[in-house]
């Protein structure tokens, strides 16, 4: 997908949205995401991850980022 030139806006910042947002600007698309919320923070909600979502985030380019998590591990 090319999105060169195009201005994107992405509502709502959490999983959905910033996996929205860096795929759009990774095909060349001007982003900007709109989040209510004042801050990005923990808010002490757990998130379970499947194989699919692991799946998702190797493709995304982020599995590594989760690597150094031992509940991740295959």
């Amino acid at each position: 997908m090319h999105l060169q030139g195009l201005r994107v806006v992405v509502i709502g910042g959490a999983t959905g949205g910033a996996a929205t947002a860096l795929l759009c600007a990774r095909a060349g698309a001007r982003v900007v995401v709109l989040e209510r919320a004042p801050q990005i923070r923990a808010v002490g909600a757990g998130i379970a991850i499947a194989d699919n979502g692991m799946a998702v985030l190797e493709g995304l380019g982020l599995g590594g980022a989760f690597a150094h998590i031992p509940a991740l591990q295959a």
